[in-house]
C-alpha cells in the first residue's frame, strides 16, 4: 500500500510530486508505481541548488567529561540569573544570605507570600527573646528593567504603615536585591535619604494608598503622616546583580546554581628546595620506610644521598605531593569545597587497600607497591576533576600519608 501522500487521482502526480521527493526516496524500491515517476524526481532534483561543504565544528575541550558529568556550556552568570523566576531568585537570594553573610544572623526566614506585609526575607540579627530584636529586611523584585521610583514606592510604603502600626520594628538595614538591577532615578533617591522620604510623600495618593493593603486606602495622615516625616531612610540600600554574583560566588551553592566554567588547571610549580613544615608527616614517613629497607635506626635527606634509588624516590615524591596540593587547589576553585579532591583521594585510599595488607620486605618496598597500584585504580573520569595523571595520583598516596591515613614501616604494625 502506497502512504497516503501519493494516493491521488491520476492528473495530480505531476503537480505534487515536488513535495514527496522524501517519500518516494524511502518507498520506490517497494512499488513500481513510485518507479514510473522516477524522472520526474530527477528532472526536480537536477533543479535544486548544491549544498556546500560545512566545516567541522572546533573541537570542545573536555567535552566528554563535561556531557557525562552534566556539567553543560558555562553560560554567564549574569544571563542565567536573568532566566530565574520570582521563586528561583528568592531561592538564589537565600542562599547568598546563608553562604556570604552566614556569620551576621542568628535566623534567616522566608517570607515572601500572601500576607508578608512587604518582608519577602527577614534575618534576624539577635537571637528570639531579645527585647527590641534587631533585624534585616531583604525585598527581592523580580521585573523585566532595572527598578524604578514607581516600581518601589508601595514597598516603602508597607513598610511605614506596618511599622507605625506596630506590626513590625524598623529594621536595620532594608535592602533592595533585582537581577536588573536599580535605575538610575531611584538610586539617586536612595542616595539622598531626604528626597527618598519626599519622593514618597508626593507620590502616596497615586501609588500607595489603594495599593498597601486589600479592600481599603491607607491615607498619609496623622499618626502615619508624623512617622514618615520622622523615619531614617538611610537605612535602604541596593546590591547590584554584579557584586551579588560575585559574593555568591564564594559560597557552596555557586557551582550547582550557575555550573563552571571550563577551566584550564594551571601547571604545577616545583616543590620548595626546603622542606616545608606542612609535608612533615609524610616525609617522615618515608624516612621511615627508608631506614626500614636499610635496616638501619634511622634516616635523613644527608643519609640517603648515597643510595640513589632512595634519594630519587624522595625526589619525586615531594614533586607528586605539589602536584596532588595543585589538584586540591584547583578543585576548590572550581567547587565549593574539597569534595571533588577528597572523592578522588578516596577513591585511590581504597585501591591500594589490598596492597598495603599484602606482605612486603620493608615500609620503602609496600609504599613503592601501593604507589604503583595507585597508578592502575580506575577513578571515575566522569568526577569533576577528571583522571587524575600519574603525580597526582602518587601524590594522593603521600597526601594520606600526611593525613595518618596509611604508614608504610612493616614493623609498626
Amino acid at each position: 500500500m502506497l502512504p497516503s501522500l501519493f494516493r491521488r487521482p491520476k492528473g495530480e502526480w505531476r503537480g505534487r510530486i515536488q513535495f514527496a521527493n522524501i517519500a518516494i526516496g524511502r518507498y520506490h524500491l517497494k512499488s513500481r508505481n513510485i518507479l514510473r515517476l522516477q524522472p520526474v524526481v530527477s528532472m526536480w532534483a537536477a533543479t535544486a541548488l548544491p549544498l556546500a561543504q560545512v566545516d567541522d565544528p572546533p573541537p570542545w575541550p573536555d567535552a566528554n567529561r563535561r556531557l557525562i558529568s552534566g556539567a553543560g556550556a558555562w553560560i554567564d552568570p549574569l544571563k542565567r540569573l536573568s532566566t530565574f523566576d520570582d521563586g528561583e531568585f528568592e531561592n538564589f537570594v537565600l542562599q547568598w544570605i546563608n553562604g556570604y553573610l552566614k556569620g551576621q544572623y542568628n535566623d534567616v526566614q522566608r517570607r515572601g507570600a500572601a500576607g508578608d506585609k512587604g518582608r519577602d526575607i527577614v534575618a534576624w540579627i539577635d537571637p528570639p527573646g531579645t527585647p527590641n530584636r534587631r533585624w534585616d529586611l531583604y525585598q527581592c523584585k523580580h521585573y523585566k528593567d532595572p527598578l524604578a521610583p514607581s516600581d518601589f514606592r508601595v514597598e516603602l510604603g508597607k513598610l511605614g504603615f506596618y511599622v507605625e502600626r506596630g506590626d513590625y520594628t524598623l529594621p536595620e538595614k532594608y535592602v533592595i536585591l533585582t537581577h536588573k538591577g536599580v535605575g538610575n532615578a531611584l538610586q539617586d533617591l536612595i542616595d539622598t535619604p531626604a528626597n527618598l522620604v519626599r519622593s514618597l510623600k508626593d507620590n502616596w495618593a497615586t501609588q500607595c494608598e489603594s495599593k498597601i493593603t486589600r479592600g481599603a486606602k491607607v491615607t498619609l495622615t496623622g499618626k502615619l503622616l508624623d512617622f514618615v516625616n520622622k523615619v531614617d531612610l538611610s537605612i535602604v540600600h541596593t546590591v547590584s546583580p554584579y557584586d551579588l554574583i560575585e559574593q555568591h560566588s564564594h559560597t557552596k551553592y555557586h557551582s550547582y546554581v550557575f555550573g563552571t566554567k571550563l577551566m584550564v588547571r594551571p601547571p604545577v610549580p616545583p616543590p620548595p628546595k626546603e622542606v616545608h613544615a606542612k609535608e612533615t608527616r609524610y616525609v617522615d614517613a618515608m624516612y621511615g620506610a627508608f631506614a626500614e629497607h636499610l635496616n638501619v635506626p634511622t634516616c635523613t635527606l644527608a643519609s640517603i644521598s648515597g643510595h640513589k634509588h632512595l634519594r630519587s624516590t624522595f625526589d619525586h615524591a615531594r614533586v607528586c605531593f605539589y602536584s596532588a596540593e595543585s589538584l586540591k587547589e584547583f578543585s576548590r576553585e572550581t567547587w565549593p569545597d574539597d569534595s571533588c579532591f577528597n572523592a578522588v583521594a578516596d577513591i585511590i585510599h581504597q585501591g591500594i587497600q589490598f596492597t598495603m595488607t599484602d606482605n612486603h620486605a620493608d615500609g620503602y618496598r609496600r609504599m613503592r607497591a601501593a604507589c604503583e597500584t595507585a597508578l592502575t585504580v580506575q577513578v571515575d573520569a566522569a568526577l569533576p576533576l577528571g583522571d587524575p595523571p600519574p603525580n597526582d595520583r602518587i601524590g594522593v598516596c603521600h597526601q594520606l600519608a600526611n593525613d595518618g591515613l596509611v604508614t608504610w614501616k612493616v614493623k609498626d604494625e
